[in-house]
């Protein structure tokens, strides 16, 4: 790596290398790595291992490269990750870690929801079923309602099914309604079998709704010609009823070619990816469609008017792969808004609080480390452990930022706290 560095710049290199994802990400991991990610960033080694880059080894019209032996060098050491013994120790480390800190706060919750004479909303389930088990409460339920409306049934959990088979069983007529395709619950217990298995107990008391009422009838078109080939026989025909006009395609199908697409970098002579360079194709097509001015119907107005990138959104399935679209539609020079994890583990929050906290305080080292670290992704921590160890007491952190922000905490100091803020 410092070979590669030392001859090209990022730029250079990214002419002289990239032809897809898997190579820029190659490039990008390169210019990123440092002491400290090569021995703890797992992601990183798993960036610089073997890809398909016809830049390099040749291919699809170019030579090979002269420095192609550097990247095999690169390449012959990141595919040994499978063999490191790092990435297994930090996971068995990091399961424990997490499962200890589980189970302790686990107790701690429960124990301070004890003594605060708290309920949370298992606790209100299982105290349901605790009291609903006793006859007379039971019948005291049976008699003030005649019958229980239950939406959304797929993502019920076994607890939750418990609850309300009891009043079932009581005799209270219950209406469900649901859909087992829709199920999405699962990481807070729900299981869809529950659904599933009544509806084949009681065929005779099961009906299919057949109406959409939220899409146009070529959008609709689409959806039974897939729900039908996913489905089969399970699936019901809907039959759009929403008036929805629109002189726009219901449907666009991007096409990849399966001779020279695979699934991602590692795919046996693929040229191209659909997890690295899909990115692109479907950014293009964006930028394409918003190139258009094509009318659409506003939906607050109803009225037409251009398209904006405002109308669109990208759904996928993983945080990961918003990021890497994110990423792109900057390339192109589309701005992006995604819904974060939250306001608090937002970067630039991150770096607001940081700068915050050091200005406060300048003997908060911890806050000045971790503004520099998320500011300079080249910083190399641990070649600045050593020059800061090494000094006499008492140290100083020369970090250019805590120095800059030491500044400012001193022309403000004698400011009202509105003004400092300001």
């Amino acid at each position: 790596i410092k070979a590669v560095r030392k001859k090209y710049d990022q730029p250079t290199l990214k002419e002289e290398w990239v032809t897809n994802g898997a190579s820029r990400k190659m490039v990008r991991a390169i210019f990123q790595a440092n002491k400290q990610s090569i021995r703890q960033d797992w992601g990183l080694w798993s960036s610089l291992q073997t890809i398909t880059a016809p830049k390099i080894n040749g291919g699809r019209g170019y030579k090979v490269h002269p420095d192609q032996k550097l990247a095999q060098k690169i390449w012959d050491i990141a595919d040994q990750l499978s063999q490191h013994p790092g990435p297994l120790n930090d996971a068995l480390f990091q399961l424990e870690i997490l499962l200890q800190t589980v189970f302790d706060a686990l107790r701690e919750y429960n124990q301070l929801k004890r003594s605060s004479a708290l309920v949370d909303y298992n606790d209100m389930v299982q105290g349901a079923m605790q009291i609903l088990s006793q006859h007379q409460w039971l019948q005291e339920v049976k008699q003030r309602f005649d019958c229980i409306i239950i939406d959304e049934f797929q993502d019920t959990n076994p607890m939750q099914f418990a609850l309300l088979w009891s009043l079932k069983q009581a005799g209270i007529a219950t209406l469900i309604v649901g859909d087992v395709k829709q199920s999405i619950m699962g990481f807070q217990g729900a299981d869809r079998r529950l659904f599933a298995q009544l509806m084949a107990n009681y065929p005779q008391n099961t009906s299919e709704l057949s109406n959409n009422w939220r899409s146009s009838a070529g959008l609709m078109q689409y959806i039974n010609k897939v729900g039908k080939a996913l489905y089969g026989k399970d699936y019901t025909k809907l039959q759009p009823q929403a008036n929805i006009h629109s002189k726009l395609k219901p449907v666009v199908f991007i096409d990849f070619p399966t001779e020279s697409w695979g699934a991602d970098s590692r795919s046996k002579n693929k040229p191209y990816s659909f997890k690295d360079d899909g990115p692109y194709v479907v950014c293009q097509y964006l930028q394409k469609i918003l190139n258009s001015k094509k009318k659409i119907s506003d939906r607050h107005s109803g009225k037409k008017r251009a398209i904006r990138a405002d109308d669109i959104a990208i759904l996928a399935n993983s945080h990961s792969n918003l990021d890497e679209y994110a990423q792109v539609l900057a390339e192109f020079g589309l701005k992006s808004q995604r819904q974060s994890k939250g306001f608090f583990d937002s970067e630039v929050i991150k770096i607001l609080l940081a700068a915050l906290a050091y200005i406060a305080n300048q003997n908060d080292k911890h806050a000045a480390l971790y503004l520099t670290l998320l500011m300079n992704a080249k910083f190399d921590f641990e070649d600045w452990l050593k020059g800061y160890l090494s000094q006499a007491k008492p140290r100083q952190l020369n970090l250019p930022l805590a120095a800059s922000l030491s500044e400012l905490a001193w022309q403000i100091a004698d400011k009202a706290l509105a003004d400092q803020v300001e």
